[in-house]
């Protein structure tokens, strides 16, 4: 699209027209049989990954055999009709039961159990899938207006990424392509482009994740929540810099104090 940028010299500024690429963002709608419909604005990319990612992500199911039935409308772009097995369904009228009497407080430090001990990274691996992750987000190269996650492996091999306007939906995609391919996100790290807050920590306690990176910073409640869950935190991970808030064992080279 066009735009006028502006540039200041001196005390004027000189408008001119520019070309500028925006990232699109576009709502999309899951229609779930006997449950209900979710919105959901995101990048119109990857969205099979990202229904998966999200029912996995929300509780609705645990693997992706647990839907029977996923197809996006033929005549309405963008609208996805999903039919779950019957159990997961009968599963999810029960928790819905059980969440009206629950304090809210409860909900978060009680339905999330503590992750694995299994990963062992170097600080300057972790430092490599930062700028991996940096690499790969061609989106925001061209838009600067997505976020990315990237789930990685010990030795910083990066198994799967994504990049959405939404760093939720960026994390839900990344989490449905390893579902897609069978594959499992226990004991793996992944690395966020943004800012973290709790509800990312509750997507990674939901995944199994053991160690969070992000290259800007945590939120307290994101720390509390990480801190119970057994996972690992670095923020500011950028320019050859890391800052390690919760439990540090994982960092190869960090030693905590005694």
């Amino acid at each position: 699209m066009e735009s006028y940028c502006g540039t200041m010299a001196g005390a004027d500024w000189n408008f001119r027209h520019e070309p500028c690429s925006v990232a699109v963002e576009l709502p999309v709608i899951l229609h779930i049989e006997s449950v209900g419909d979710h919105v959901i604005f995101c990048s119109p990319c990857e969205l099979d990954a990202l229904v998966v990612g999200f029912l996995f992500m929300a509780g609705m199911i645990c693997c992706a055999d647990d839907i029977v039935g996923l197809r996006e409308r033929r005549h309405e772009k963008n609208i996805f009709d999903i039919q779950l097995t019957q159990e997961r369904m009968e599963m999810i009228a029960s928790q819905k039961r059980r969440n009206r009497n629950d304090d809210t407080a409860q909900v978060f430090f009680t339905h999330y159990t503590p992750v694995g001990d299994a990963l062992r990274i170097p600080a300057s691996q972790l430092i490599d899938v930062a700028d991996q992750l940096r690499e790969k987000q061609t989106i925001f190269a061209r838009t600067g207006g997505t976020h990315a996650a990237a789930l990685f492996r010990s030795d910083a091999r990066i198994l799967a990424f994504a990049e959405d306007i939404s760093r939720q939906s960026a994390l839900d995609k990344a989490v449905g392509n390893i579902l897609l391919e069978n594959g499992r996100t226990e004991g793996l790290g992944v690395m966020l482009s943004g800012r973290m807050n709790a509800e990312m920590v509750m997507k990674c306690a939901r995944s199994k994740l053991e160690l969070i990176g992000a290259v800007s910073a945590p939120t307290s409640f994101a720390l509390a929540l990480a801190e119970r869950c057994n996972i690992t935190v670095c923020g500011f991970v950028r320019e050859r810099r890391l800052t390690v808030f919760t439990h540090p064992r994982r960092i190869g080279e960090c030693e905590p104090p005694v």
